[in-house]
């Protein structure tokens, strides 16, 4: 293990050797529940872990965390950390004269079932690591030039693991394809040709190996789905090829964000609201948050917006309206029914909303889990992306800074 007494040689210089452990984390109490959270790193420039979708960042046993690092203009790496102790090991680097880089923890899966990171380079190709042993498998060596690639999503079963790839430009030829890699014998086969779709947000059932969430952009406005009417999350069985529409309730049927439940019985999403009287943002709250210097974030501010649950036929169980938005994400508790959001009803704090257990009025509780404090610049850096461990003891976010770097936090929920 690296000498640790100055940290800062770490940073100085640069990203250690692959297989080399370091450590570089330091303990502090939540500023509001008081749980004991470690930042697990403090040098480099982006650090970032997978995003919100369902326990992609975690062992099974929530010994390690996977998560990316990168150095602008410099070289990037992919991480696994301790979570007990915050030691980091370097499962795999790039060179600061590279061609292609580690840039995104939305590119990278830590798929649990048969032990695995899989993470994109850059915009180049498909690797996976053993996440006891390091040991590197390409899956695909070269990604085509005329196609955007999304995130990798493993199956329950630990056999297939699934990506999207759509066509470029966003135009009348786009088409997504979705694509099914066996892990044993190496075989790709397209699962699904979307045509006119362009998005490549996929995530896999908690349970079911064959089943899907995606979603599906359709012009003009792509991430605004024909101006709000036409729905964005889809079901998708992988063995027949059957599609589920799961439509919300409210006017706006483009959902932002959708997720599984831990136990897969049911799909999280929100959206903004397609209610036409919305009042003033200025007459709901006196109080403007300063948290981000993003310019489409700041026009959403205050908006009205949903939140709710659908099964797996795509009835709506709940969905509640909220009347102040801000930007943020929905995810899973892990051994619980509720919403894990790290925005959406407040700028700064990671909730958990219990949409179960309502109250007389029939309104859900919202519990408080911590703060993640983030400043909102763009970049998906700054976007905190919660994901719990599967037994509910860890909890991992993203906190951005204002002079734009990023580090990754580790908060403990439970003994």
């Amino acid at each position: 293990m690296s000498d640790i007494t100055d940290v800062k040689k770490i940073h100085d210089a640069g990203i250690p050797p692959v297989g080399e452990t370091f450590n570089e984390s330091s303990l502090f109490p939540d500023e509001v529940t008081l749980r004991p959270t470690r930042r697990l790193t403090q040098f480099r420039d982006r650090n970032q872990t997978p995003t919100y979708h369902l326990n992609n960042g975690f062992t099974t046993d929530g010994r390690y965390l996977a998560l990316m690092t990168q150095n602008d203009g410099g070289g990037s790496a992919i991480l696994r950390a301790e979570t007990a102790t915050g030691d980091l090991t370097v499962v795999d680097a790039t060179s600061p004269g590279a061609t292609d880089h580690f840039i995104e923890g939305n590119d990278m899966t830590l798929w649990s079932q048969p032990g695995l990171i899989v993470t994109k380079l850059g915009e180049a190709a498909l690797y996976a690591y053993d996440v006891a042993t390091l040991e590197k498998k390409v899956l695909i060596e070269r990604f085509e030039s005329d196609y955007a690639y999304g995130h990798p999503a493993g199956s329950a079963d630990g056999r297939h693991l699934f990506i999207a790839k759509h066509h470029l430009p966003k135009d009348e030829s786009t088409h997504t394809i979705y694509l099914r890699i066996d892990l044993v014998t190496g075989h790709v086969e397209e699962v699904l040709r979307d045509e006119g779709s362009a998005n490549v947000h996929i995530l896999a059932h908690p349970t079911d190996p064959d089943l899907l969430l995606f979603d599906r952009n359709y012009s003009p406005g792509w991430h605004g789905g024909s101006d709000g009417k036409t729905t964005r999350a889809w079901l998708l069985d992988a063995k027949t090829g059957s599609l589920t529409e799961v439509k919300p309730r409210n006017a706006n049927t483009f959902q932002i964000h959708t997720n599984w439940s831990a136990d897969g019985q049911y799909i999280y999403y929100h959206g903004s609201s397609g209610n036409p009287a919305q009042l003033p943002r200025e007459q709901k709250r006196g109080l403007l948050y300063d948290y981000t210097d993003r310019d489409w974030l700041l026009d959403m501010r205050g908006i009205d917006h949903y939140i709710g649950v659908a099964d797996l036929h795509g009835n709506v169980i709940w969905e509640s309206d909220y009347p102040f938005f801000h930007y943020g994400h929905s995810s899973s508790h892990a051994t619980r029914q509720a919403i894990i959001t790290d925005g959406l009803i407040t700028p700064d704090l990671i909730t958990a909303i219990h949409w179960n257990e309502l109250d007389s009025l029939g309104l859900p509780r919202t519990e408080i889990l911590g703060r993640h404090g983030t400043y909102w610049k763009t970049g998906q850096q700054f976007d905190p992306h919660p994901i719990m461990s599967a037994d509910g003891k860890y909890l991992s976010y993203n906190r951005g800074l204002r002079d734009g770097r990023s580090d990754v936090y580790l908060m403990q929920l439970e003994a």
